[in-house]
């Protein structure tokens, strides 16, 4: 079984030192929406 396969969205969040970034992805693996923040106080709020 695939997760595209259930799912109709997938978020899926990459980290790194300077930057934490999300995006949102339909069943066939197209960005929605996609955001990117600083790893702060203000980014994580």
């Amino acid at each position: 079984m695939r997760v595209a396969e259930e799912a109709d969205l997938i978020i899926g969040v990459d980290t790194h030192l300077d930057t934490h970034t999300a995006a949102m992805c339909d069943a066939r693996g197209r960005v929605t929406s996609q955001l990117e923040v600083p790893p702060t106080i203000a980014g994580y709020a």
